[in-house]
């Protein structure tokens, strides 16, 4: 789903990426999926192309090693930037179709040099998504990466043995939830954007919120999912609540039982002629009232 990146204010998050890599030094973004990497990421890399200081080659994917020299490729070609002695000077002159084709035949250990050398002296910023899936098989290559650029890399965890050892050479940076004040944002703005139609706006808001726990990619796919409903009813947004692990309280039996035990403790205390059994009486009725008035009203706010 489109959505403007300026939405979610991440400002200093953006300002720690944009110094590091203004200083040469490498940076790495760390957190769980749906925590908004991704957006950063390209946010830094809108930063950089619209000051027209540095190249920026964005790989959404760095799994495997020989889609990602390719994808390099691809960029500097656009760029008219990428050269080849087997082609010579009419490269530039060559669709990537057919460079691609060129490319793609020989194995990776031997297109790696020649983009290597592509990317060499170029004042290139890198820009690595999903790096926690990269093989490890090419350690050294990813190494060589982060010699001859300058790298901005993001991970879901370290669960890699082999790729987390490059991190001595980047500043690592944790990305945490959204604050209540950002979700909320993003929230009212998903809302008009999916043109969903609550019995309660305010409490589908909230539980949707909720079941969230400001992860960005479960709020989105939760409003989503409610834009294929043609009406959010009562029940659908007491799900959304039981999704966040909260379970509504049963107000029936919780009335049921506010009601009959004053009455058990009338009957015991008739029975007995008890005269303290009578004030006890009175008192469980007073707060079986207040009680009874408390869970109405909040049954009525949640329904």
């Amino acid at each position: 789903m489109p959505m403007p990146r300026k939405l979610i204010p991440r400002d200093d998050l953006l300002d720690i990426i944009i110094k590091q890599i203004r200083k040469g030094r490498h940076i790495w973004l760390n957190a769980p999926e749906g925590f908004g990497k991704t957006t950063l990421l390209r946010e830094a890399s809108d930063e950089f192309e619209d000051s027209h200081q540095r190249t920026v080659i964005f790989c959404q994917e760095s799994c495997q090693f020989k889609p990602l020299m390719l994808e390099i490729a691809e960029q500097l070609h656009s760029q008219q930037r990428f050269t080849w002695d087997k082609i010579g000077d009419t490269i530039n002159e060559m669709s990537w179709a057919k460079l691609h084709a060129k490319l793609n035949r020989p194995p990776v250990l031997e297109i790696t040099p020649v983009v290597m050398q592509n990317l060499e002296g170029g004042k290139i910023i890198l820009i690595l998504d999903h790096l926690e899936r990269a093989n490890p098989s090419f350690k050294k290559y990813y190494a060589q990466l982060f010699e001859i650029t300058t790298v901005i890399a993001a991970s879901n965890g370290f669960s890699n043995n082999e790729i987390k050892n490059l991190r001595p050479l980047t500043r690592v940076v944790d990305v945490p939830k959204l604050t209540q004040d950002q979700a909320t944002e993003l929230s009212d703005f998903l809302y008009e954007d999916h043109r969903i139609n609550a019995t309660d706006e305010k409490m589908f808001k909230r539980h949707t919120l909720l079941a969230a726990d400001g992860i960005i990619s479960k709020l989105v796919r939760l409003y989503e999912d409610a834009s294929l409903e043609k009406h959010i009813s009562a029940d659908y947004i007491r799900n959304l609540r039981t999704q966040a692990g909260r379970e509504y309280i049963n107000m029936g039996l919780m009335l049921l039982l506010l009601v009959t035990m004053p009455m058990i403790a009338r009957i015991m205390a008739v029975g007995s002629g008890d005269r303290d059994a009578y004030i006890a009486f009175g008192m469980m009725s007073a707060f079986a009232f207040v009680m009874r008035q408390l869970i109405s009203r909040e049954n009525r706010k949640t329904s």
